[in-house]
């Protein structure tokens, strides 16, 4: 009988360090994202869990800032705060931070399953991409602007 003993103490030891070895990752992964309901605070900023998250590598117009939409003059940071929440409202959002800023706000990767906030604001035309930080992004704005979307309807 004690021989039994050693071969299944060796393989319950295997078994947890599996366990152990794939629960790390998971835990250092759960550590970079941040997952719940969301609420715009505005076109690049949101809200999960109290928690302020900017999204990383995009920027939205300036609160104030006027400009020229297809629909006439408008306030493009107002319909870029609306544009976020329209993607936000019926969804579950991943964000995956990448930093943070000086004030400890959370810049992040969003997704809302594989739909890539990020990119989807600057495609829209109500954000630009930061080239320094996000140079993928460029594509989507460059498209923007050549289809007038957003706050490129004017063509300026």
């Amino acid at each position: 009988m004690p021989r039994l003993r050693l071969p299944i103490a060796l393989s319950v030891l295997s078994v947890l360090s599996i366990l152990l070895v794939l629960a790390v990752p998971s835990i250092q992964t759960a550590a970079a994202e941040i997952v719940g309901r969301a609420r715009a605070v505005d076109g690049v900023t949101l809200e999960i869990a109290g928690r302020l998250i900017r999204l990383h590598g995009i920027a939205a117009p300036a609160a104030g800032s006027p400009c020229v939409t297809a629909h006439g003059p408008d306030h493009c940071n107002l319909q870029a705060g609306f544009a976020l929440a329209e993607i936000l409202e019926l969804h579950w959002i991943t964000c995956v931070e990448h930093g943070a800023t000086a004030i400890g706000i959370v810049l992040a990767v969003c997704h809302a399953g594989h739909y890539d906030i990020n990119a989807s604001m600057v495609r829209s035309g109500w954000a630009t991409a930061d080239n320094r930080v996000a140079p993928h992004y460029l594509p989507y704005e460059t498209q923007a602007r050549a289809e007038r979307r957003g706050m490129w309807g004017s063509g300026l």
